[in-house]
């Protein structure tokens, strides 16, 4: 009825669709997010941090010294 590759691909969807509780659940009893927003707050900017410093990283490496779309 369907091809191969679909029905590989519908499990693999599957699959994900249930780690994604279980991903959602490791990271709320860990600790690292609560439900303090101040505390989420920090980690928020620390990660928006980390990934601008990431694009100037790649920038540099790449050559580039103008600002692209993805800084602004």
């Amino acid at each position: 009825m369907y091809p191969p590759y679909f029905t590989k691909k519908m499990k693999s969807i599957e699959i994900i669709k249930k780690l994604i509780p279980v991903l959602i659940f490791v990271v709320c009893t860990t600790g690292c997010y609560t439900s303090n927003k101040s505390h989420n707050f920090a980690h928020n900017r620390a990660i928006k941090e980390d990934l601008r410093l990431l694009h100037k990283d790649v920038d540099s490496f790449l050559g580039t010294t103008e600002s692209s779309m993805l800084s602004e």
